[in-house]
């Protein structure tokens, strides 16, 4: 139960982080008046952001509770 519990706050915390990093990064490359929405290579970034940002939340959260948590 600790492991558990160890898991869901290390993911938590970590997706809370990158979330707020990358809606920074995505708002300081916004350039304002370029509306190109077929070929804007950033609308790509912002529909798979949330993917990559789950996967690797969950593999921070995976190696911090397999390796910290003593069973």
């Amino acid at each position: 139960m600790k492991g558990y519990i160890t898991f869901i706050i290390t993911f938590l915390v970590t997706y809370g982080v990158l979330e707020l990093v990358s809606g920074l990064l995505l708002t300081l490359s916004y350039t304002a008046g370029s509306s190109t929405y077929p070929t804007d290579p950033s609308l790509f970034a912002q529909e798979a952001m949330p993917i990559v940002l789950m996967v690797i939340s969950a593999s921070v959260a995976y190696f911090v509770s397999k390796n910290f948590v003593k069973h």
